[in-house]
């Protein structure tokens, strides 16, 4: 519900917002002119707060019936809604906080489970990687790739970090 009271009259203003020409207040307009004044730009202020009016409730005194008219028409079906609404967002809490809790239940130790197997097998993979990493290593130090290049690739430009000097 807007900040308006229920049992006020709706109002309406011209250029509340430069985008609309006219719409009905959704709070005391005090906080409009406030906001106008702190947030707009210094060259936009005067021009907003001069053409800011309200529009007289003789003018469209059957606009604004009806506008109440609806107003009270909404207040009530939302109203309603909302203790439907309400209700069944409870309803649906309480299976979903269930199901949850059996879901956690069941699914922590499985994931326990898990970690444990998955821990004990890149334990075994990192030993077994690190002694090939190792021994391949041990290997390629015994070939000078740089005299190999050189003899197997006379014209590179290579220069130790490019092919592109």
């Amino acid at each position: 519900m807007s900040a308006m009271s229920k049992h006020t009259p709706p109002r309406a203003y011209f250029h509340v917002h430069h985008e609309q020409m006219w719409e009905w207040a959704t709070e005391p307009m005090e906080n409009r002119i406030e906001y106008i004044k702190k947030e707009k730009p210094t060259s936009e202020i005067d021009t907003r707060l001069r053409l800011l009016k309200e529009i007289p409730y003789e003018r469209i005194k059957s606009l604004v019936d009806t506008k109440g008219q609806y107003d009270a028409v909404q207040r009530t079906a939302w109203e309603q809604y909302d203790a439907v609404e309400r209700t069944a967002w409870e309803q649906y809490d309480a299976v979903q906080r269930t199901a949850r809790e059996q879901y956690e239940a069941v699914e922590r130790p499985a994931w326990e489970q898990y970690k444990a197997v998955e821990r004990s097998a890149r334990e075994q993979y990192d030993a077994v990687q690190r002694t090939a990493w190792e021994q391949y290593e041990a290997v390629q130090r015994t070939f000078d790739m740089e005299a190999l290049h050189r003899e197997l690739c006379p014209d590179c430009p290579w220069d130790g970090r490019t092919i592109f000097p």
